[in-house]
């Protein structure tokens, strides 16, 4: 019999955890050394080290569907999202489990000359209080598809405590590239389950569809042989 008391939603998630075989993960602090292997090599052929932020958050800026103001992004690796953001006017933070990532990306923004204040460590960790927001846009390229299902608790758990503006529409189990945010407080993920208010779903629905199709090819051809899924 396991000899452990559950007192709160956290032992449980906890408990949870141990549930996946520990080379299996990806998101706790312990993977942090998973992590620095993969990023050990920075002449590795893998499409995200390449120095340039994603092509839809340029779109996005450059048509003004969001605006400079706070913004934490969430698994940054490399940084060049996050410096991207930064160079364009924003406030950011951006954190990573990996060190080996971070010093990276803290290479990357000094060649740049762009002001990004990392963080490296779990961004739901207690510890994490100095990214405590309010943010006015969060952004996700590398986070959100590593999390096991009963995980998404706590990334919902983080959203509404620290957007400016949240809006709980639960998460949809969609695989995408594509999201947008106005300004207002909703979220862009990049490559995972997608969280987005259900009024700009139904606005935007033609390009979520034509995002999800270029989403499922790029996670068949790049993310599961990188990531071993």
């Amino acid at each position: 019999m396991m000899d452990r008391s559950m007192r709160t939603v956290d032992d449980v998630l906890r408990l949870l955890d141990d549930l996946f075989a520990p080379e299996a993960d990806r998101w706790t602090a312990d993977a942090a050394s998973w992590w620095d292997r993969f990023y050990a090599d920075r002449s590795k052929p893998v499409p995200f080290f390449v120095a340039k932020p994603d092509e839809n958050l340029v779109s996005y800026l450059d048509r003004g569907l969001i605006t400079p103001g706070r913004a934490l992004d969430i698994g940054c690796g490399t940084g060049r999202n996050a410096i991207h953001l930064a160079c364009a006017g924003f406030e950011v933070h951006a954190v990573d489990l990996s060190p080996a990532a971070i010093a990276w990306a803290e290479d990357r923004a000094r060649q740049a000359g762009a002001d990004v204040h990392f963080h490296c460590g779990d961004v739901f960790a207690p510890t994490a209080a100095d990214l405590g927001g309010p943010y006015d846009l969060i952004y996700d390229s590398g986070c959100f598809h590593h999390l096991p299902p009963h995980r998404r608790i706590s990334y919902l758990a983080l959203l509404s405590r620290v957007l400016a503006t949240y809006v709980d529409s639960g998460i949809d189990i969609v695989e995408t590239r594509f999201q947008l945010n106005q300004g207002t407080g909703q979220i862009i993920m990049n490559g995972g389950q997608l969280h987005i208010a259900k009024e700009i779903v139904e606005r935007r629905a033609p390009r979520l569809v034509t995002a999800i199709k270029t989403a499922a090819v790029w996670v068949a051809n790049w993310v599961r042989p990188l990531f071993g899924w």
